[in-house]
């Protein structure tokens, strides 16, 4: 997986510039992809954008999926929150034109980093590094949480 910089909590002086949600989650935004990798801890990342996603899914994987696994897990795993959109060029009102006509937000340098199409997605990364389990559009609980007792099975 990439040994991703993204901007951090260090980083902004407002964490609505890099976190969407409402309220935001500021644990979700204390180190990055690369410092977690470094540590050696499981690891979720999640890509979505509660408020500007275009699959709808987001703000339901957010409250549903992240939130609850962060309460079951977070002490034995970092969860990540990466918005997949630039908030400030949404937030603007900048557009790209799809193929069809319509318009999507212009994707964060990341998305291009870890090769995404679309949002939400989730992966589970084991203390190595490696993807041990990835999850797209909709998704529950009880999957990412079967993938991550898994991984951190003895």
């Amino acid at each position: 997986m990439p040994r991703s910089e993204q901007v951090t909590l260090r980083d902004v002086d407002d964490i609505a510039e890099i976190d969407s949600t409402n309220p935001p989650n500021p644990q979700f935004h204390e180190l990055t992809v690369a410092e977690v990798l470094d540590i050696g801890w499981p690891v979720l990342v999640a890509f979505v954008t509660p408020a500007f996603c275009q699959t709808r899914f987001c703000g339901p994987v957010m409250e549903e999926v992240v939130i609850p696994t962060s309460e079951a897990y977070g002490d034995r795993i970092e969860i990540i929150h990466i918005e997949p959109f630039d908030l400030q060029a949404a937030r603007d009102g900048s557009f790209l034109t799809s193929v069809d006509g319509g318009s999507i937000y212009l994707p964060a340098p990341i998305v291009s980093e870890w090769g995404l199409l679309t949002e939400p997605f989730i992966f589970v990364i084991d203390p190595d590094g490696t993807v041990a389990a990835k999850f797209e559009g909709i998704m529950e609980a009880e999957e990412v949480a079967a993938a991550l007792d898994l991984v951190l099975a003895p």
